[in-house]
């Protein structure tokens, strides 16, 4: 599937609705190629800094005004991050080339609005000409992420980093930069990550300034990542006539690891892989195995998103860890496809600040949705270990603090068993032992959930099973 679209009106993190449906393709198997966006040259981002009190916004030291140059013509959006809970009202405000106020947009955030945080000006002016942009804060500020992009327009001093639009942003998404065809090098305006949640975008870039039969007029190239990304859509297309049952994690690692580096060594926000590059689809290998026999090792660093967890709008793979979100005091389990009875499971955990106490830890023995043991620590120091079946908690290790556990920190977490016989251990220390009659082999996962109203996030990383006979 081809989406050579995109738009800023959502959080840049990979959710949202258009996010959303990219992950829901991956989901169902449908390889989702999306482009990365034509804004980098087009875009400002950075935390909101107001030195001076007077209520403006700061683009650099002392200097309170973005310049847009020469144009007349043209729609400014301001973005920021405050949308979970949104409390913090900013006003976008177009100058004009003698610091008059011509425009502003004042949508009404905060505990008194409704509103998402954002604001846009649409502006048509009779002449090209210098214009304006500033943003202020409408009572209490404090430090947000901000992104203001100028469609149609020319930033004077433009940051690029960050600028990828939605759908791209999303970790269902394989997202395409543009490179010029003919000399690999990237275009200017081709947008670049991180995304918000500090993931690489886009994967790989793809030739721009092209010519074709049904897009060039008056003899001038198609260009734009709307160019790019049909060249990795039609790639994944003669792939699949080849080998018509490769599988989309398959293909996402075809063309990454098959990508003509470019840049600096490695993968990068600007080009990802680097620009696609086709080879033989016979090299393509079968997935890997996600569990070993008894008796074997399997180690997961989470930076192969076919690793064997879901991926889904709060369950994520993150440059080398798997991110679990939490909302609303829900619960949110992400495990593996492979049984295990007999069992040793390590894995490091972080949670991130939450208004609200966070628990996350690792869940076996799960027999379904409804039918779990799992063993979890507090964001505040506490641990236990419980059964969950079909709604009921039955609590075999009761809340309890321990000095070992890490309070908002770093923690490696342990679970041990043999037969019916539960070890859990936190940062090597071991804290209970403790039966579970009845218990039979199940799957193995990993867990988040929130105690309170407020959203967080866990980050797990460095998981490690060995399985017993």
């Amino acid at each position: 599937m081809n989406a050579s679209v995109g738009t800023h009106t959502a959080r840049g993190d990979g959710t949202g609705f258009a996010a959303a449906g990219a992950d829901a393709a991956r989901q169902r198997g449908v390889l989702f190629v999306a482009s990365a966006g034509n804004e980098a040259d087009l875009h400002w981002g950075g935390s909101f800094v107001d030195r001076n009190g007077n209520g403006l916004h700061e683009f650099a030291p002392g200097v309170e005004r973005l310049e847009i140059a020469g144009v007349n013509d043209f729609r400014v959006l301001l973005r920021w991050d405050d949308w979970r809970s949104p409390s913090l009202n900013l006003d976008l405000e177009l100058l004009d080339e003698a610091g008059n106020v011509v425009a502003t947009s004042r949508n009404a955030q905060g505990a008194d609005g409704k509103a998402f945080p954002l604001e846009l000006i649409p502006w048509r002016a009779p002449r090209a000409t210098r214009f304006f942009v500033q943003v202020r804060s409408v009572g209490a500020a404090r430090d947000v992420r901000l992104d203001v992009f100028v469609a149609n327009g020319s930033v004077v001093q433009p940051v690029a980093a960050g600028s990828v639009s939605t759908p791209g942003d999303a970790l269902g998404a394989l997202t395409v930069g543009a490179t010029d065809v003919r000399s690999d090098q990237l275009e200017s305006y081709s947008s670049r990550g991180p995304t918000l949640d500090g993931r690489f975008k886009p994967e790989v870039t793809a030739p721009t300034n092209v010519s074709t039969a049904t897009s060039t007029r008056m003899g001038e190239p198609f260009n734009g990542t709307s160019a790019s990304t049909p060249h990795v859509a039609a790639a994944a297309a003669l792939l699949l006539s080849a080998r018509p049952t490769l599988t989309v994690d398959q293909l996402f690692r075809y063309f990454q690891d098959g990508a003509k580096d470019l840049n600096q060594p490695g993968i990068d926000h600007e080009t990802g892989y680097g620009r696609l590059q086709l080879g033989d689809p016979a090299r393509i290998e079968p997935p890997p195995q996600v569990a070993p026999p008894a008796g074997q090792s399997f180690a997961d660093d989470f930076k192969d998103p076919g690793s064997g967890l879901p991926v889904t709008s709060d369950a994520r793979y993150v440059n080398g860890s798997y991110r679990i979100r939490v909302t609303g005091g829900r619960a949110n389990v992400a495990s593996y496809p492979r049984s295990f009875g007999s069992f040793s499971a390590q894995v490091t955990a972080t949670p991130q600040p939450a208004e609200s106490l966070l628990v996350y830890g690792l869940s076996f023995w799960q027999q379904s949705r409804d039918e779990y043991v799992t063993f979890g620590v507090t964001s505040d120091g506490q641990y236990f270990v419980a059964r969950y079946q079909r709604g009921n908690w039955q609590d075999l290790v009761p809340w309890t603090r321990h000095q070992a556990i890490r309070p908002n920190g770093l923690n490696l977490l342990k679970v041990e068993t043999q037969g019916s016989q539960i070890r859990v251990y936190a940062n090597d220390q071991l804290l209970r032992e403790v039966a579970v009659p009845g218990s039979r082999p199940g799957i193995l996962g990993l867990n988040a959930a929130g105690l309170g109203a407020a959203a967080g996030e866990v980050t797990f990383t460095n998981l490690a099973v060995t399985a017993r006979p």
